[in-house]
């Protein structure tokens, strides 16, 4: 028996330019995303833009039938907070990939979990 519930893969992305950034954006980069990595998307996608000042920011939720992908954009600072989290095991080189095709962008920190 696996005593491996699931996976998580946190990824702080800099040098996202803003215009990847919008509802269209993020809804290609989920779609291309959840094809590459082989998940089910649940429903719509959840995005908003929101905050103040230098909290200010677009955000986004797309659950999948194994969990959930989230982010968080640091406009400010071209910075993306990407969370990638399923039951059903992902290889998360293809993501690191992905992104930094999708964005043109530079992944400075990365931490890949095993929850149990």
């Amino acid at each position: 028996m696996n005593d491996v519930w699931g996976y998580s893969l946190h990824l702080n992305i800099h040098g996202c330019p803003n215009e990847k950034s919008t509802r269209t954006a993020v809804q290609s980069f989920i779609d291309e995303l959840c094809r590459r990595i082989d998940m089910e998307k649940h429903g719509r996608l959840f995005y908003d833009e929101f905050g103040e000042g230098y909290l200010h920011g677009p955000s986004f939720v797309q659950m999948i039938k194994t969990s959930s992908i989230t982010g968080h954009f640091d406009p400010n600072k071209n910075t993306l907070f990407l969370d990638v989290f399923s039951c059903k095991t992902f290889e998360p080189k293809v993501v690191e990939d992905f992104v930094q095709e999708y964005f043109g962008a530079e992944i400075r920190d990365k931490t890949w979990m095993e929850r149990k």
